[in-house]
Parts: C-alpha cells; sequence; structure tokens
C-alpha cells in the first residue's frame, strides 16, 4: 500500500489523539455542580467537589445518609432540594450519600473544615439504625471518603474503623498513576454517570418497558414492607462509649463545637406504625435521650422529627415519598434561616 493510501488513517489517528487530549484539558476545569452526590462517586470527584466549595461563603452543607440524599425519589424531589427550590436555600448544598453514617460524617466533616471551608450553618440527620452493629455501615467509610481521607486518618480512626486494606499490586499502583495524569481515566464513573444518569441505558429501557408492562406495579405490590423484614435492623441496647457510631457522633459535636460552626443535627423520621413492635420501647427513647444529651453538651440544636411525618408519607422505614420529602423539607426551613 502507497504512503498517500495510509494518509487517511494517520490523519484520523491524529485528531483522535488532539480530541483526547483537549477533552482531558477540559476536564481539569470541569466544574459539577450536582443536584445531588452520584450514587458511586469517585475519590476524584469528590476532591473537585470540596475544592470548589473553598472558594464559596456562607454555605449551608447538608450531610447525612439516602434519607438526606432522597433515596426512591427524584434528586429535585429530594427535600435537601426542595429547600433550595422553594424555601430559598439556594446556598444549601447537599453532601449526602447512600451509605452515610455518624463515621462518615465526622470524616468528611473533617475534612472539608480542614480544607478551609467554613459553612454557616451544617444540617445533618441522626438515624438511629446506623448506630446497630449490625448495621452495613457501622465502622465502615464510603469508599471515595475512604480514599479521599487516608492520609489524615489518626490513629483513634485507625482503631475504631474497618479499613479497605489499600492495595499495593502493580495494577493498583498503576491505577493512582495514571489516574493522576490522565483526567478522562481519573473521572472515568463519574462521567459515565454524567451521561447515563444513576442507570445506564440498558437498565433505563428495561425500567421503561417494565412500567409499560406492570411488571414494576406487580413487584412493588409483592415486596411492600412488612414489619419481619426489618427484625434486627434497630438495636435497643443502651448507647454508650463502647458503640463506635455514638463515639463519632461525639466527635462531630466535639469538632462543630470547636471550630464554632453552628450545627443543626434532626432525628430521621421513622415510619413507627411500621416498626411498632420492634421500636416503641421505653429503650428507644432512652437511646433518642441520650443523643440529645450529647449533642446539648457541645451546644449543638436537635431536632426531633422522629414521629413527624405520617406513616403514608413513607416508602419503607425510613425513606420517605415526594410528599415526604416536601414535608421534610418544610419542617427544616425555619431552622435554615
Amino acid at each position: 500500500m502507497r504512503a498517500h493510501e495510509r494518509e487517511p488513517w494517520f490523519i484520523a489517528y491524529i485528531v483522535a489523539i488532539l480530541m483526547l487530549i483537549l477533552l482531558d484539558v477540559g476536564l481539569r476545569f470541569w466544574a459539577p455542580h450536582p443536584t445531588r452526590m452520584p450514587v458511586q462517586f469517585s475519590a476524584a470527584y469528590l476532591d473537585r467537589i470540596t475544592t470548589q466549595l473553598s472558594a464559596k461563603r456562607n454555605l449551608i452543607l447538608a450531610l447525612g445518609d439516602s434519607v438526606l440524599w432522597g433515596y426512591g425519589v427524584d434528586a429535585k424531589d429530594a427535600a435537601m432540594s426542595v429547600l433550595r427550590s422553594d424555601y430559598g436555600a439556594g446556598d444549601l448544598v447537599n453532601l449526602s450519600f447512600q451509605g452515610g453514617s455518624p463515621e462518615n460524617t465526622y470524616i468528611l466533616l473533617r475534612s472539608l473544615l480542614d480544607r478551609g471551608i467554613r459553612p454557616r450553618l451544617v444540617v445533618f440527620n441522626v438515624n438511629l439504625k446506623e448506630f446497630n452493629p449490625a448495621d452495613p455501615s457501622y465502622r465502615r467509610l464510603f469508599p471515595a471518603v475512604e480514599e479521599e481521607n487516608r492520609a489524615q486518618f489518626d490513629p483513634d480512626d485507625r482503631r475504631l474503623l474497618q479499613m479497605n486494606a489499600q492495595s499495593r499490586a502493580l495494577g493498583a499502583l498503576l491505577d493512582q498513576y495514571v489516574g493522576r495524569y490522565w483526567q478522562l481515566y481519573h473521572f472515568r464513573s463519574d462521567i459515565k454517570q454524567a451521561i447515563f444518569g444513576e442507570d445506564d441505558m440498558a437498565r433505563w429501557l428495561t425500567a421503561r418497558v417494565e412500567d409499560l408492562t406492570g411488571t414494576n406495579a406487580r413487584r412493588a405490590a409483592a415486596h411492600k414492607p412488612t414489619p419481619d423484614r426489618f427484625i434486627g435492623t434497630y438495636d435497643l441496647t443502651p448507647l454508650a462509649s463502647g458503640n463506635v457510631a455514638f463515639q463519632y457522633f461525639e466527635k462531630t459535636m466535639r469538632l462543630l463545637n470547636s471550630r464554632h460552626i453552628r450545627a443543626i443535627a434532626f432525628f430521621t423520621p421513622t415510619n413507627h406504625r411500621l416498626l411498632h413492635e420492634f421500636i416503641d420501647t421505653p429503650e428507644y427513647d432512652d437511646n433518642v435521650a441520650a443523643i440529645r444529651r450529647v449533642a446539648s453538651r457541645y451546644g449543638i440544636v436537635t431536632l426531633n422529627l422522629d414521629r413527624a411525618v405520617p406513616p403514608a408519607e413513607f416508602i419503607d422505614n425510613d425513606h420517605l415519598t415526594v410528599e415526604g420529602n416536601r414535608r421534610l423539607a418544610q419542617l427544616l426551613a425555619p431552622h435554615l434561616r
């Protein structure tokens, strides 16, 4: 084959490489402004978000779990989004995520404050199920939170938290090295979610077909929450210093107090009709009181919203419908001013 016949392919390769370079340069200036955090965000994404926040003033930071994130509803219908759109809280940034816990709240908040972010208010939820040693998030950090903050862990963190082993294998080291210089590779999972949403195209199409055929409706009816599904979800053992989540809750209170940051901690609305036989006990109320005492010791305001949402506005034990999210926003709004 003659040289001039190969030339179009050669030009195509050059153009492709130049486009990749331009895309990588653009990603270095990418400024994500999510309504809420992606389902599976990376440490790179978290670093980019927090770097942007360090330049902002008068922020309200929302930190917490899937209830604050808005599990089961569209991002625009989550309580934190409603506070922004309907109650004038345009400076509210929702850094909650699925898998949040007192341990995650403390580590993330400490990281944000250490990076110079000084919010005018921190809002976070206290979900009693996460104080249960059987809860999946107990003593564990969300992977991106752990990876982003591993170098800042103190001896107490290393003693109390169950860390993922940091791989020193060649593949892991190459992954870190390549990601450091190639932004497209670094943000690969976040870009996928930004383009295709929380579900990929195949899942989205499948869900739409199942909506049309009624499969989703039948599945929802078959999996309607019943009390037996939540046996063991809430541990009524008296909260004390041996409980790691309780320790990290107090660490959060102490941190906010020492940095003179105004904060509101609210008890997650809970479906007491569904969970009546498990949590409507003096022991449950004693644990609520124990948490309030710790918060009061450090001057942190607590809102007891545990029974503030009617049963009809729950999806399950603690996640809220669209109406429930709107009610939660309405309950929180007066305290954000």
